[in-house]
């Protein structure tokens, strides 16, 4: 998936109130996200980060606007251009499997923006610019048509 904008809200109360406002703002606002990821709680607070189509920066930004009123130490930061990569297979007892993933991008020379993961599934943000140096490797690592 390319075209994708990274948004980190930072610092954000690490509070289920703020995250309700958060989320109820964007659900109004009729903004997909996607690879939603929380840091772990510092000083009462997180660094909140979700994916976006690139076409929805200005509605994600207008949330951040209506949350500083109640969170004046509210800041978002926004990069776009990115791609999503996506690895899909049972990976539940497979030791070593993002080893694989990482050293590519090492070898390969291409920043990670993001991670995120689950049994099934490994999700990695890059600069869209970057998609061409990973993908045919990827393929060929992990045997994919």
């Amino acid at each position: 998936m390319e075209e994708v904008t990274l948004v980190t809200f930072d610092p954000a109360p690490a509070s289920p109130a703020f995250l309700s406002d958060f989320f109820r703002l964007a659900a109004e606002k009729r903004i997909s996200m996607d690879m939603i990821t929380a840091t772990a709680t510092e000083g009462g607070n997180i660094s909140l980060s979700c994916t976006i189509m690139d076409h929805e920066p200005t509605d994600i930004l207008a949330v951040n606007s209506a949350l500083k009123g109640k969170y004046p130490a509210l800041r978002a930061a926004s990069n776009a251009g990115n791609a999503k990569i996506v690895l899909n297979g049972d990976m539940k007892d497979s030791y070593g499997v993002m080893d694989r993933v990482i050293s590519l991008f090492a070898e390969k020379q291409v920043e990670i923006n993001l991670i995120t993961t689950s049994e099934d599934e490994i999700s990695i943000l890059i600069s869209g610019s970057s998609l061409g140096k990973v993908i045919p490797s990827l393929k060929e690592r992990f045997a994919i048509d």
